[in-house]
């Protein structure tokens, strides 16, 4: 193949081969963890959406040096000094894909830039454009030049007006200052190899097939043949594998490190037909030299996270041990605030059901040894492609969250990707969240953050509202203050609170006899608050007739309902600046005249009783309204003293 070398231009500001290996430096992730994440990312992003499946094949193997080094034009030499004999390659084949598409002879920039063949092979930093894709062109790809001496190989099938055309085209990027360098005749260190044409100055791919096939049988490698088309990356003169961690059995060698990778991050979309159903996308389908990656030797903790995913995915638990919460955002996040963001998944297990003789879900999730940190809370979430971007050990998808002792939550959420952001978002071009969440995504599609530009910090409040709800969730009944009268008036309105055809009526007692002496057996309340009944008055405003039962002194509360956490009114103003709250106390009446009122505010309200042990008396609020989009709460929590305990 003739060689094309990269302009050494030192006015153009372009990139040298050793800056663009440095651009994607991951200290968290092994480099055959970036290199799964983007080959199996890659190859998603291309499926063919009439297709049931989009197959992946690893195949790793030997190749005789001697007959590759020849096909390099001006590293020839070099090679062949370095390389004789059997020596190791990797191959990662996609089938079912739309192949490396795109015009590569034009000089027209605008055309160009459409041309998936372009970004890939010549690209760098090129941002992702198909729908569902993250990332940039070209940094993710990097790994694959760090995993052998720079070289790296494409070989590509596409559908084409005419038929099907094949491509294939090499690529070097290296060190230009390391004494190992390849290319002696540049102080860049990339270059390209493939048909050049002299008129023009450009370099091609290869297209004849008869020359493609002699070249990949090279590897022992097959072309696409028939209807199938697809892309395969081959990865010659691999370095010698060495494990980050030789008590890990699964870095123990590069297949067994590969399989686990593939299960670490695609556990969700690893032959799911219920992703395929739901999403309507090919369902994945992987294997390693010619072995399936499946249930049958997929370990607990990877399936536990595909049933997760499943679950946020349609909304609903696979089985009973998996709870889903929709997660909502009232101000400035979806298009309507009815529309959740997203659902997360969770499930609270004993460790060792999920842990492996010595294997901690953190050592499978992590890739690491290190049990410096023990996490009790687990939170894994992925964007539409199914790909996990991030496992969250104790962090703040999941801050403040109580796990009893020996046991573990594992957690997913996943995003409504098709919902209609907020007009402020779709005036800066996100219509979809996937496309915000898609911009946000680093370039190794190793994290989500928030975009420069944009003031209302969307991905910051997604991971404050599922922290909140999985808190609200994992509250033990002790720690719940919210009274019976709380869970009455969410009985009563449902997610409004005075609906208008409930205006005038007056509602039903919400706890019978039974269930309120059960409770009280169980809790032992010292400040309890009941409903009796509630109506609307003349002037708009609800009364609330209420049982009160008091020892000692308490504070009565209103809060608003929130994706399952209640807010309280400092912490609405903090959060929702400029935001009324929807609901204030006008007025309290006791009819027992030895409860005091000690101090009494918009929300809340202090109330002592001079003495007793804690008999029943009745009384009202007065609740006034500004709002009938929130659901109010009312709790009444035991004040602390030196014989109080809190309720």
């Amino acid at each position: 193949m003739r060689i094309k070398v990269a302009a050494d231009d030192p006015q153009s500001m372009s990139q040298s081969g050793d800056a663009i290996l440095a651009s994607l430096q991951d200290r968290e992730l092994s480099t055959t963890d970036l290199i799964v994440r983007e080959s199996l990312q890659n190859a998603l992003d291309a499926s063919l959406e009439k297709s049931s499946q989009t197959l992946v094949e690893y195949t790793l193997g030997n190749f005789e040096a001697e007959k590759l080094n020849n096909q390099f034009e001006d590293i020839d030499e070099s090679l062949t000094k370095k390389y004789r004999g059997e020596t190791e390659f990797l191959a990662i084949s996609d089938k079912f894909t739309t192949g490396l598409t795109g015009d590569y002879r034009t000089t027209d920039s605008s055309k160009l830039n459409k041309s998936n063949f372009q970004k890939l092979v010549f690209g760098i930093n090129k941002k992702q454009q198909a729908d569902g894709a993250g990332g940039s062109w070209g940094l993710g790809k990097t790994s694959y030049f760090r995993v052998g001496n720079g070289i790296v190989i494409y070989y590509t099938r596409i559908a084409t007006d005419n038929g099907y055309e094949e491509r294939l085209i090499a690529s070097l990027i290296e060190d230009p200052n390391s004494s190992d360098k390849l290319l002696e005749s540049s102080n860049r260190g990339i270059a390209w190899w493939g048909e050049y044409e002299k008129d023009s100055g450009m370099l091609f791919p290869i297209t004849d097939s008869n020359e493609i096939r002699k070249f990949l049988e090279i590897f022992g490698l097959s072309p696409y043949t028939d209807d199938i088309t697809g892309t395969t990356i081959i990865i010659p003169y691999l370095k010698p594998y060495v494990a980050s961690d030789e008590n890990i059995p699964w870095q123990r060698n590069r297949e067994r490190d590969i399989r686990t990778a593939v299960k670490r991050w695609y556990s969700p979309r690893l032959y799911n037909k219920e992703y395929a159903k739901f999403v309507k996308q090919p369902m994945l389908a992987c294997k390693i030299n010619g072995s399936v990656i499946n249930d049958q030797n997929m370990e607990s903790i990877f399936k536990i996270f595909r049933n997760l995913y499943t679950s946020a995915l349609t909304g609903k638990g696979v089985d009973k041990s998996i709870k889903v919460k929709k997660i909502f955002i009232p101000r400035q996040g979806m298009v309507d605030a009815q529309t959740p963001i997203g659902n997360v998944a969770y499930t609270i297990l004993k460790k060792d059901v999920v842990s492996d003789g010595d294997w901690t879900p953190k050592t499978y999730l992590s890739n690491s040894g290190d049990d410096s940190i023990n996490p009790t809370r687990i939170l894994a979430f992925t964007r539409k492609p199914g790909m996990i971007v991030r496992y969250d050990f104790d962090g703040t998808w999941t801050k403040g969250v109580k796990v009893p002792e020996g046991m573990i939550m594992l957690a997913f959420f996943v995003p409504n990707s098709e919902g209609d952001l907020h007009k402020d978002f779709q005036e800066k071009g996100f219509v979809k969240l996937e496309q915000y969440l898609r911009a946000s995504e680093k370039a190794d599609h190793a994290d989500w953050g928030n975009i420069n530009g944009i003031r209302w910090k969307l991905y910051t409040r997604i991971v404050k509202y599922v922290s909140e709800t999985l808190c609200g969730e994992t509250k033990d009944d002790s720690e719940k203050d919210d009274s019976f009268l709380s869970a009455g008036l969410a009985r009563k309105y449902g997610t409004k609170f005075l609906p208008p055809n409930s205006y005038g009526k007056a509602s039903k007692t919400i706890q019978n006899s039974k269930s309120r002496k059960k409770h009280d057996k169980k809790h032992k309340r010292t400040a309890e608050l009941r409903l009796r009944d509630s109506v609307m008055q003349a002037d708009g405003n609800i009364k609330v007739n209420f049982i009160v039962s008091l020892k000692g002194e308490a504070k009565i509360e209103l809060k608003i309902k929130t994706q399952d956490s209640n807010i309280n009114f400092a912490n609405w103003h903090s959060n929702f600046e400029g935001l009324e709250f929807p609901v204030k106390i006008k007025a309290i009446v006791f009819e027992d005249e030895k409860i005091n009122i000690n101090e009494q505010n918009a929300a809340t309200v202090t109330i002592n009783r001079e003495s007793g042990t804690g008999e029943e008396s009745k009384g009202y609020l007065i609740l006034q309204l500004s709002s009938n989009e929130y659901q109010p709460q009312i709790s009444i929590q035991q004040v602390r003293g030196e014989s109080n305990a809190r309720n």
